[in-house]
């Protein structure tokens, strides 16, 4: 999971949650609701994709990350 350098495991973290982001981007264009149920459906699944990453990745995310998340 590391890789050979200062501050790696932040940069690998960083990356997953990007790529996380992006893929979660493209799926929810393709959701088959509209409306207030689609923002609501697509508000409620950010939510538990940041959640995953601060429960899964918490110790590797930037400080500023882990503060906004207990915020």
């Amino acid at each position: 999971f590391a890789i050979a350098g200062t501050g790696s495991h932040e940069r690998w973290a960083r990356f997953l949650q990007t790529i996380a982001r992006e893929t979660f981007a493209d799926a929810a264009l393709s959701l088959p609701i509209a409306g207030m149920r689609r923002i609501k459906a697509l508000a409620i699944a950010e939510d538990k994709l940041e959640s995953f990453f601060h429960q899964n990745f918490k110790d590797y995310l930037p400080k500023a990350q882990k503060e906004s998340a207990v915020a």
